[in-house]
């Protein structure tokens, strides 16, 4: 291990408590595109006052669907 050290320096292996994993149909994340570009009020961090953001999207697991992202920006 010294060796290790001594020709590549310490280790920079960064653990984080992941808690969420998020899939993503293609059409879904055409939709969230396609929706940024249309609509300015549409962030990248969390929801606004009048509309979700892309993180809101994220914030669970499991497969994001282009009918989910539709239903929840009411189309």
């Amino acid at each position: 291990m010294a060796d290790w050290v001594t020709k590549y320096g310490p280790s920079t292996e960064t653990r984080t408590d992941v808690q969420e994993v998020r899939l993503i149909e293609v059409g879904a994340l055409l939709e969230l595109l396609e929706t940024r570009l249309r609509e300015p009020a549409f962030t990248l961090g969390p929801s606004g006052a009048e509309e979700p953001g892309v993180q809101d999207f994220f914030a669970e697991s499991g497969t994001l669907s282009t009918a989910d992202v539709q239903e929840r920006l009411s189309r």
